[in-house]
Formats: structure tokens, sequence, C-alpha cells
């Protein structure tokens, strides 16, 4: 151990034990006489132990620094040992004046009161911080010393009134100080070390600079407002032309080609200089990075350029993808209700068939072939990529009247109508038509993969859920899909607790209504606690996972499996439950092998299902359905050992068990005058 490491910590210890007596010095009235003297004793053979400790790292330190920091690091040194030395005075004057309150030593009582009194009240005109990234540190810390000069508090108190006015991260680094360190100087210095880098500030102010614009309807007072607050922080931090450069430069480079700066300068923030000098070996990382991202493993999801190499994925729910730039309102809609409309015209519900679509359309005198409402049929131009399916006429195939034909047998339109005599709307004009465009147009307010849950049909049909732990803690609710290829995960989830990526500009096709569609997303590696085991899977990001299913009596159903004994692999599954919804992670057939699973049938014709995993007990099946059947699920422990008797023939033969598990049937009680039969129906509460 080094010599200055040898003499820090032994000041450290000092300063700890002379921070946990200032702390408690308003209990020094209440000691005996024996033992305020002994502190007295201590406290002044502490003043010079620390006044020579000081002295002697001081000048250790001097050897260490260089020329530019030296002052400084001097001034914080300096600051920190008058704090202490503060503390220990503060002591000392208070256990030799025990009925002077140690909270008004050095102060007079009004004045002190009515200073406490004032930073108190919800109108105190104290500043607050709340760590938000447009919030300057270094100002917040002036108007809040500003204030404060009015008054004379220790160090300890301004500590505590600042951590009334501060909350975000700044909060949580504040209260991660040691205990020989609950000072207002120390928490001032942790902050603008952690939060206001001169690099931080300056790149702050300059944001703020970039983003200045006086709109319409910005009030112009309030623009030379932030104005002038940009002018003082630039005069202050002395930014230069350099510094100006810098922040420029450096905002117009992508993240890869910061994060290839960032690590061959070790500078979070180069300097202008390192950015030049270091530029051109950024580039040849960058580019040779580059070449490697562009090729996307097959595995995953391949590009669907060739008629042999397509990708498309199959999942079970509804996942959306923000992508709404070429959705197309239905014009029919729009024009009666006077707004954008939030559906396509082929999804159309008001006018449900091609009959009441061609009617409306003509009414509103627009074209029959692709429903644009602002020329009529003879004037349309539109490139159509794709032929009627029914008739191999030039217009879109919800708008077609003809029979259609479907695997040989003839068909009428949606409602059932019989088609008009005219076979096809403008039947036989524009044949020559323009071939379709090699990219097609997207159907839909959003990009969907699949689209389940919308009829009715389904909506008592329940999922089978699960609850899985992330190694911080946080419990994600998983859907199990074997419908679903690939493993999914939410972004918000994986950007908030920064998961490792494996693999970046993953591109994933996505199957529309009439297209095919390639988005990029990123590969996130996500470890599991689920059960007892702890797993590593592979999850793509996607925005957002819409399953939202309500089912009134699913409580119901989970209140009988938990009065049976069974434990529940959801722990978001309750007696109130009502429905399945905020589902974070799916789990697809790629990592099945993570939550094997055994099923079980029950029920009079066994048409009910559920299945045991590692995490507990999965549901599936239609609610209804499980709700008749679960007088016939059977119970799980040895509440039912002991009462059956070798005797009683009748019941042997329907009870069933497994080691220490026994299952009672329903059938074993039919006869309601037997005793047993009596008790069981009384432990169930029937």
């Amino acid at each position: 151990m080094s010599e200055l490491k040898r003499l820090v910590n032994q000041r450290k210890y000092i300063r700890k034990c002379v921070t946990e007596h200032f702390n408690r010095k308003d209990s020094f009235p209440t000691l005996t006489s024996a033992a305020r003297e002994k502190l007295i004793l201590q406290f002044e053979q502490w003043l010079p132990e620390l006044k020579d400790l000081n002295k002697q790292i001081l000048e250790l330190k001097y050897e260490e620094w260089d020329d530019e920091e030296d002052e400084r690091r001097s001034e914080e040194e300096l600051d920190s040992c008058q704090v202490y030395n503060d503390k220990l005075l503060s002591c000392l004057v208070a256990i030799r004046n025990p009925s002077v309150p140690s909270s008004l030593v050095s102060h007079s009582n009004d004045s002190l009161s009515s200073a406490r009194s004032l930073l108190k009240s919800p109108i105190a005109p104290l500043p607050k911080y709340t760590s938000s990234d447009d919030e300057d540190l270094a100002r917040f810390f002036e108007e809040f010393e500003d204030t404060l000069s009015k008054f004379e508090y220790p160090e300890y108190d301004k500590l505590l009134l600042l951590k009334q006015q501060i909350s975000g991260r700044a909060l949580v680094l504040v209260e991660s100080l040691e205990a020989d360190k609950q000072g207002y100087s120390h928490a001032k210095q942790l902050l603008l070390k952690a939060l206001a880098s001169d690099d931080t500030q300056k790149f702050n102010v300059l944001r703020q600079l970039s983003h200045l614009k006086l709109s319409n309807n910005t009030d112009p007072y309030e623009f030379i407002s932030k104005v002038r607050l940009i002018m003082e922080r630039i005069r202050k931090l002395k930014i230069t032309v350099d510094c100006i450069l810098q922040f420029f430069i450096w905002e117009g480079l992508n993240d890869a080609f910061k994060n290839h700066l960032i690590q061959i300068t070790n500078s979070s923030k180069p300097t202008l200089n390192e950015i030049v000098d270091k530029f051109f070996e950024a580039s040849e990382r960058y580019c040779s990075q580059s070449k490697k991202t562009k090729e996307v493993p097959k595995q995953f999801y391949p590009k669907a350029s060739n008629a042999s190499d397509h990708g498309a994925t199959s999942l079970a729910v509804d996942v959306k993808y923000e992508i709404n730039k070429t959705f197309k309102p239905c014009s029919i809609c729009t024009k009666v209700d006077g707004k954008p409309a939030d559906h396509p015209i082929h999804k159309c519900a008001k006018f449900d068939s091609a009959e009441a679509k061609i009617d409306k359309i003509r009414k509103l005198k627009g074209c029959l072939k692709c429903s644009n409402l602002n020329h009529l049929s003879k004037f349309c131009r539109y490139r159509f990529n794709n032929k009627c399916k029914y008739c191999s006429e030039w217009h879109f195939s919800f708008l077609c009247t003809s029979i259609r034909s479907v695997d040989g047998k003839q068909v009428t339109n949606k409602d059932g109508n019989k088609p008009d005599s005219q076979s096809c709307t403008d039947k036989g004009k524009d044949k020559a038509k323009s071939k379709p465009k090699e990219n097609k147009e997207i159907s839909g307010s959003m990009v969907n993969i699949v689209e389940a849950f919308q009829s009715d049909s389904d909506m008592q049909t329940v999922l089978p859920t699960f609850t899985a732990t992330l190694v911080n803690g946080l419990k994600l609710r998983c859907l199990k899909d074997s419908g679903c290829q690939c493993n999914f995960i939410l972004t918000d989830i994986a950007d908030s607790y920064n998961l490792p990526t494996v693999r970046e500009n993953i591109s994933l096709t996505v199957n529309g209504i009439n297209t095919t569609q390639n988005y990029t997303t990123k590969l996130i590696e996500v470890s599991l606690q689920i059960g007892d085991r702890l797993r590593k899977i592979e999850a793509l990001c996607i925005p957002s996972i819409n399953v939202k299913l309500k089912l009134p009596k699913l409580g119901k159903v989970v209140s009988g499996f938990k009065e049976r004994g069974y434990l529940l692999a959801d722990e978001s599954l309750s007696n109130d439950s009502c429905g399945i919804q905020g589902i974070q992670l799916i789990l697809g057939t790629r990592s099945a092998y993570c939550l094997p699973q055994q099923e079980h049938l029950f029920g009079s014709n066994l048409e009910s299902l559920y299945s045991e995993t590692p995490a507990g007990v999965l549901l599936h099946g239609n609610v209804e359905q499980i709700l008749k059947d679960l007088t016939f699920l059977p119970y799980v422990g040895s509440c039912f050992q002991g009462l059956v008797q070798l005797s009683d023939h009748n019941l042997v033969g329907s009870i069933f068990g497994n080691g220490n598990t026994c299952l009672v049937s329903d059938c074993a009680f039919k006869d309601t005058e037997n005793p047993l039969t009596l008790m069981y129906l009384m432990i169930r509460g029937i």
C-alpha cells in the first residue's frame, strides 16, 4: 500500500467518525457529564490529527497532479478539508454548551427559524432539478446557492434542502454518498462530475442554440429570454469556435461512426483535434463493419428479392409496425364523414360489398376502377400491380361484380347477390394498361404480420401466458406462441434495460394485405429466469404487441384452478382477471425448449386442456368450456389422503394417486348420503 493511500484511509476513518457524531449532535444534551468529557477529549484529539493528515496528503497529491488541473483539484481538496473542520468545531460547541440546541449553534434563534420556515414553505424561491436532458445543472446550483446565501446554513442542512429540490438520477447519485461525505459540497462535486462536465454543458448549450427558432405561434419574449440565457451560458463556459465545430461535426456523425471514434480515442466526446486526427482510422473500421452488417443471416429473415429466397413470419398475435407512409384511407367514408377514415376501402364495414361500393362511388362521381373520387373511370391513369383475380380486367378485385370462381366453384360477391348484366365495371376498356410496378402498394393504416382476434368466435379463447424474470429482477408477461417462428420482445424493454445487441440491421419480411414489405430491426440477447432455470434466448425487437383479449369469465377459471391447488405460470392471472393484455415477450417455436410442457385433458368429453411446465400451469382453450369442465378437474395435493378406507371398494377405483400426490375424481362421490361424500363436498365449498 502506498503512503498516500494509507494516509487517505486514515483520514477517511476519522472523517466518518466526525460525520456520525455531527449527525447525532442533537442528542448531546442527554449525555452524562462523563460521556461529554470523553467526547470533548476525542474531538480535541481529532482536530490536530486531521490538520496534519490534510497537510501530508496535499503535499503528496501535488506531486502527482498536472499543472492544468492543479488549481482546480487543490480548491476541491481544501473545500473538503474545511467542511470536516467545521463539522468538528460544531460538535465541540454543541457538546460544551448542551443548553443551546445544536441546530441553532452560531446562529440567532429568530433569524434561523424564519429562514427555515421560508425555505420549507411551498412558495420557497428554490429551483428544482428533475434530471431531464434539457436542464442546466450548473445554472440550478447558481440559483440554489444564491438563495441559500441569504441564510447561514451548515453543510448538512444544505444537503437536506438539496435533496428536497432534486429528483431522478441526481437524487439517486446523492443518496449513494458515503457516510463520511454527507455534506453539500460532496454532493455538488459528485453531481457536477456525473451530470455536468464541461463538454456536456457545452454540448447542451449548443444543442439549445441549434434548436432555437421563432415560429408563428411562439411568443417573441419567450424567444428572447431563451436567447439571453444561452448567451450567458456561452460566456460563462467560454465556448470557442473549436467547441462549435466539435459539436456540429460530432452531431453530424451516425451512431456507428461515433462508436468507432469513441473506441479509438477512449473518450465519450473526442475533441476537435482527435476527431480530425483519427477520422481516417475510424472510417476504415466503419467501412469494414458496414460490409459485415449487410450480410444478414438467412436463418433469421432472408430478403424477399429472389423467388427461391423469401421470408415470412407467421405470428398468432397482432404485431403492429409503426409504418403508415402509404396508407390510403377509405375514399367513400372520408368523403361522407368529412374526415380521414381509419380503414382502407377494401376493409370498409359500412360499404362491405362490391355493389355497395360501386353504387356509392357512382353517386359521388368517382372512378369505378381505382375507387378514387377525383376522376371518372374513363380518365383513370392508375397503374395497377395486378389484374382483377376474378375477371382479369384492370381494376381492383374488391370492385368486381362478376361471378367469381374459387376452387372450380362459381360463387357470387360478398352479399350473395347475383352480378349485374354488366359482368364487370368498364369491362373490356383500357386492356392495354401498362405493366405493374415492382414496388407494391401497402393497404392498411398499420402493416400487420397476421391479424388475429378480430372475430367474436375467438373472444373467449385464453392463450398460454407465463411470467419470466430478467436478471435485473424485472418480471415480464410472456406468451408461448406455437404459431410464431422466432422470439419477439418490446423495443422499449430492450432499450430501457440495455439488453445486449447480437446483430443490428436485421431485415424483417412482413406480409401485408397485398404486398410484402421489408423492415429493419435488431436482434438482442435476453437472459430469462423461467421456473428454476436461467435461459438465454435471442429475440427480435418490435414496437408493440397488441394482444387485448376480453375474457369476462377468466377470473372464475383462475379461481377454480387455484382452489384445486394448481400453481399458474402467469403471476398476472388472479381471481379478478377479465382479459389478457400487456404482453411484453413472445416465446416462439425457436425457443420452445425453454418451457417444455406436458398436456392434460379433462372434462366429461375431454374437451378442456391445461399444460404442466417448470414455471407452472398454462391455460389453453375456450373459457366457457373450461368452466363447464371445472368439476372434473382433479385436486392436487395430499389433503384427501386418509379419507378413503380400503373397505370402501366403490371409492378406491375412483381415486388416483402418484407418489405423494392424490387426485380425487368427482365421479367417486355420487352417493350424497355417504359421509365421505359429504366431507368431500364440504371441503370443496359446495
